[in-house]
């Protein structure tokens, strides 16, 4: 007898539909699996054995053949085990064909019939829904992750008879309501601006940074404050939408089997040791490409602390993500998309020892070493870092003596009155200014005479490249938002030349 039962495979942030077809039929007892499966499916066999057993379930004593369509797409992973092993108890008439017509089932078996999680089961939910299943069964792990698709019945248990009950009677089990934002967790508001003491040119850059999701570069001596500017960005960042929410957790669910429970309104933080190879950075891998640190930080915060410590090889890979937003995975047999639409905050010292250029310590580097260091950040990466800012030590007094500052929470309330308004004068949405591209951004940033003829001494003075003019504009549009202002002001222009002089100034 023949039967099917439809699961998917994983490609890239997508799933693809996969019918598993399973045969019994005469001959000596064998267990065949083709469709192009890698070794993990081809171990399903002895799971699937040693799991109908220990479920008190008879052998299959046939010659069994199972078939995975289509077969030029390579089969990868466990989450076959659980569609083939019902596919071969309805072959075997254990259980009604009709249980599995319109059914989407995923999951690993451990050798006693429990079902494991897996990963990719949001692009599974969403791929059923598209395809009309009637039901979507799924490990009791990822029982909450399937269910926030909308419209789509999920099913969720424990084990493999667990599973064969809920098929029985599937009204008796309805999809849990899942669809919401979860709360964040309390350690992660363990970085507050109120605690940093001084850094006002630091503080300010931030809050440019937020309002128009620009990406930063910190320098400056150890201990100044660097780390902790860049770990208070995400809460003065506006909340995910939907949309996004779900974006992200698909993203996540790729790349983990259980992604933290909930769709979660704060950003995702991510920030990569710089010991990170390029796959583990933009994605990829043997045999299948995972998405990497950048996917994972998507509509989120990507923080390289120790930036010169990257490899410039790692850290080349990371310009095409900045300006496309996506990055393509091109192997012999595939091309995969994983989006990556971050903002990128990276932090360096000035020279290896730290202390070049500091009143107080002396640099203990030569300017040959110095030239070294920052070779590992090319002039095209730097290019494409909007701002560039000095971060300064402390003095004594600031340290001994400290006074109120202003904390995250009252600079992310001032953040989204100025979003806002800005989206009630012009339409747009602040947070996107970093996405505005030629015409568009010269049509809503209206300069005044001032401000034309400053720029036009900031591109001779500064030797602007027309990606660096465009950005030193979008800067400075966002800081005639935060201003409440329609026209770029001069002033406006001179403030967002002060985030580029940097470039002027490395060793």
């Amino acid at each position: 007898m023949l039967a099917r039962c439809t699961s998917a495979a994983i490609v890239g942030v997508e799933a693809c539909p996969v019918v598993v077809e399973a045969d019994l039929g005469p001959g000596l007892p064998a267990f065949q699996i083709v469709g192009l499966p890698d070794a993990a499916v081809q171990e399903s066999r002895e799971r699937i054995r040693s799991a109908l057993r220990n479920s008190g379930q008879r052998p299959l004593v046939s010659r069994l053949t199972v078939n995975l369509a289509p077969a030029a797409l390579r089969k990868q992973g466990p989450s076959f085990d659980l569609p083939m092993a019902l596919a071969l108890q309805a072959a075997a008439g254990r259980i009604p064909l009709t249980w599995l017509e319109g059914l989407w089932a995923t999951g690993e078996l451990g050798l006693d019939g429990t079902l494991r999680p897996v990963r990719g089961v949001l692009a599974m939910a969403e791929a059923a829904q598209a395809g009309g299943a009637r039901h979507l069964l799924v490990p009791r792990d990822n029982g909450d992750e399937a269910a926030q698709v909308d419209g789509l019945s999920v099913l969720a248990a424990a084990d493999l008879n667990e599973a064969q009950e809920q098929l029985q009677n599937p009204q008796a089990h309805p999809t849990p309501d899942q669809r919401c934002f979860a709360g964040v967790a309390k350690e992660e508001f363990k970085f507050d601006l109120g605690d940093l003491q001084g850094q006002s040119h630091g503080r300010r850059a931030l809050e440019i940074a937020a309002a128009g999701g620009h990406h930063m570069l910190l320098v400056g001596p150890p201990g100044c404050g660097k780390s902790v500017l860049a770990r208070c960005l995400p809460r003065l960042l506006p909340p995910l939408s939907m949309e996004q929410a779900l974006a992200v957790r698909r993203v996540h669910s790729v790349a983990f089997a259980q992604p933290e429970a909930g769709l979660r309104s704060q950003r995702p933080f991510r920030a990569p040791h710089h010991s990170c190879t390029p796959a583990a950075l933009v994605g990829g891998g043997s045999p299948q490409p995972l998405p990497g640190e950048v996917s994972l930080a998507h509509h989120g915060v990507l923080f390289l602390d120790e930036l010169p410590e990257f490899g410039r090889h790692c850290l080349d890979h990371l310009r095409e993500p900045l300006e496309q937003g996506a990055i393509d995975i091109a192997r012999a047999g595939q091309r995969l998309r994983f989006p990556c639409q971050f903002q990128l905050v990276a932090a360096a010292n000035p020279c290896p020892c730290g202390w070049w250029g500091d009143p107080v310590h002396s640099c203990s580097c030569g300017d040959a070493v110095r030239r070294r260091y920052w070779r590992q950040v090319s002039g095209p990466l730097l290019d494409r870092i909007d701002l560039h800012v000095p971060v300064r030590r402390l003095s004594p007094t600031e340290v001994s003596r400290p006074t109120a500052a202003e904390t995250t929470d009252q600079v992310r309330k001032r953040l989204a009155i100025s979003r806002e308004k800005t989206s009630q004068r012009s339409g747009r949405q602040l947070f996107e200014n970093r996405l505005l591209e030629g015409r568009q951004l010269r049509l809503c940033s209206p300069l005044t005479s001032a401000a034309q003829d400053l720029l036009d001494c900031l591109a001779d003075r500064l030797g602007l490249s027309m990606r660096s003019l465009d950005r030193l504009m979008r800067v400075a549009r966002t800081i005639a938002d935060l201003a409440d202002s329609e026209h770029l002001e001069a002033e406006h222009l001179a403030e967002a030349a002060t985030y580029r002089g940097f470039d002027l100034d490395l060793p």
